[in-house]
């Protein structure tokens, strides 16, 4: 797991009255961090900074891609401008913008972007092009379901626990999540521009709180994915190192949105191959039937993005297991 502090050294994020969001983030952090190394000393904790550092959007994802992580937590403060009111949590996954107020807030934190040195040869992306968000936002996060499925349970846990007002999921097209190869969230931990939520996040008991919040969420999570039924797999592609059985099924998602796709919709129509409709963690998903060969699957995708469909992505199950496309073409040796 790698928890992420937002901002940090020459970008010192949102501003309060007495407080900045790098200092805030980065001490609830800490808490995070110490309470999950306690209950669970078999998890690997990985922080991207455990100072006031610089760290690049770009490296941040790198760290948890390299640490093969199996969930990013990213943590930041919110601010509205012009308003002293707004107050409460909200958590952030991969996704097109709902809204244009979540597309303000993605503009706001990825403008960290332009903080780093030769930031345009890191980013296929202007920061201050709403076309560029767009773009970016389509990329389709591979475990959107795991990530939408974590961020409720923290955002439920932030209001049984702690007595925060939760705003909800939301999905916004945040930099630092784009290029995570696993379940990613953005976690905005309260607004800095309200006077009394700023006390809150400033004291030690509000950031004890939310910490255990965030961690209550995880525990409820990581029950969820445990308790999850096993798909059956029908072909045995190769056995592990402890002689166990591997066995893989593979399937093309087009699109997953929070309302089904009618069927007057052109996508019908257009793609190449079945598509089936089914519903997980609130979201209608629109998939394939189950390949048995992983050549044939990336085939399958290729001929999905050539036919439009530039969200399409291979999805492995292996064992009942969500692993990655990458995961699973190092276990097949599929260069």
């Amino acid at each position: 797991m790698v928890i992420d502090p937002g901002h940090g050294g020459h970008d010192p994020g949102a501003h309060g009255l007495n407080t900045v969001e790098k200092d805030v983030v980065l001490d609830v952090s800490k808490r995070l961090r110490d309470l999950l190394s306690e209950k669970y000393p078999q998890i690997k904790v990985i922080m991207t900074r455990d100072r006031d550092v610089f760290i690049p959007l770009f490296e941040r994802a790198r760290i948890a891609n390299d640490a093969k992580a199996d969930l990013f937590i990213s943590v930041h403060a919110n601010f509205m401008p012009r308003s002293s009111v707004t107050i409460g949590t909200e958590t952030y996954v991969m996704g097109l913008h709902t809204a244009a107020y979540n597309l303000e807030v993605a503009k706001r934190e990825n403008e960290a972007i332009r903080l780093e040195e030769n930031y345009r040869s890191n980013y296929d992306y202007d920061p201050d092009s709403p076309e560029g968000h767009i773009l970016f936002s389509m990329y389709q996060n591979a475990h959107l379901d795991q990530s939408i499925l974590f961020g409720q349970f923290v955002e439920n846990s932030y209001a049984e626990h702690a007595g925060r007002k939760s705003r909800g999921v939301k999905q916004a097209g945040f930099v630092v999540l784009k290029a995570t190869t696993m379940p990613s969230v953005l976690l905005e931990i309260g607004f800095l521009s309200n006077r009394e939520e700023e006390l809150y996040l400033r004291s030690p008991e509000g950031k004890q709180k939310l910490a255990e919040s965030i961690f209550r969420g995880f525990t409820s999570y990581k029950k969820k994915i445990e308790q999850l039924p096993e798909t059956v797999a029908e072909l045995t592609q190769g056995e592990s190192g402890k002689g166990e059985t591997r066995k893989y099924l593979f399937s093309i998602q087009v699109a997953a949105t929070p309302h089904p796709i009618p069927a007057s919709d052109s996508m019908w129509v257009k793609s190449p191959l079945k598509l089936g409709q089914i519903r997980e963690n609130g979201m209608f998903k629109y998939r394939t039937g189950n390949l048995s060969d992983i050549r044939e699957a990336i085939k399958a995708r290729d001929r999905m993005y050539a036919a439009g469909f530039r969200e399409a992505f291979v999805i492995v199950d292996r064992n009942g297991e969500r692993i990655s496309l990458h995961q699973a073409k190092k276990e097949l040796g599929i260069p």
